[in-house]
């Protein structure tokens, strides 16, 4: 091993020690560490989803590669949904038991992958430094929102959410450990579709929760729009 070898699926450190003194703000540059970790985080797990649709769809990374390069990352998701329906179309029903373990780690990697997306987007297109006061005491933070529609009156809510310093380093441990189950999910799913039932695939890995589920917006702002607004929009 020489010194220009390199390990791009280790971390090289756990996380820098985030205790603090009463009173004492979080330095900013660990929120963008963590944001930094979320995006190179992020970036291995797109790649190794590519791996995982080539795999199913049959197709060579390359053509994958050049296929899905230019889309967004809800494309993506649908890829390998669909993709997974029409190979489990073509399989002969009760032939190959096995087969179920196969579609189960692939929609489970697509739902994963969905919500590290949003999760990700969140936390990058939708975010901007904050310091807020708890009790007398100053904390750094990140402010993000989100925009959301009634589905009866299309009412629009615009929700605020106060992020800390665990959200986001959560965000990023999740996004790592689905693009590692994906690193490790490609070689035993093309040896399972090629009949080869012997391969073990890796343990399914728990899909996150959306941070905008798993936190409590600190405001809620229903914009009112008027009617005169909304004729010219139509123009």
């Amino acid at each position: 091993m020489t010194e220009e070898t390199y390990f791009i699926h280790e971390r090289l450190e756990p996380w820098p020690n985030a205790e603090v003194e009463e009173g004492y703000v979080l330095s900013p540059l660990l929120f963008m560490h963590a944001l930094g970790c979320v995006v190179t985080d992020w970036n291995m797990l797109e790649q190794k989803y590519r791996y995982v649709v080539a795999a199913v769809s049959g197709l060579p990374v390359a053509a994958v590669r050049a296929l899905l390069t230019h889309v967004g990352a809800d494309t993506l998701t649908s890829a390998l949904y669909s993709t997974v329906e029409l190979r489990r179309g073509s399989d002969a029903p009760g032939k190959d038991p096995s087969r179920d373990e196969v579609w189960l780690a692939c929609t489970t990697a697509a739902r994963a992958f969905d919500v590290c997306r949003g999760n990700r987007n969140f936390l990058v297109h939708k975010s901007q430094p904050m310091h807020r006061y708890d009790n007398m005491r100053e904390k750094a933070g990140l402010s993000a929102y989100s925009v959301s529609r009634h589905k009866k009156s299309k009412a629009i809510k615009i929700s605020n959410y106060a992020v800390g310093l665990d959200d986001i380093r959560r965000v990023a441990d999740e996004c790592w450990n689905v693009g590692h189950f994906l690193w490790h999910l490609e070689g035993p799913l093309r040896g399972r579709l090629r009949g080869n039932n012997s391969v073990a695939l890796p343990k399914l890995p728990e899909v996150p929760q959306l941070l905008t589920e798993r936190l409590k917006p600190i405001t809620d702002f229903n914009p009112i729009v008027s009617q005169e607004t909304t004729a010219n929009d139509g123009n």
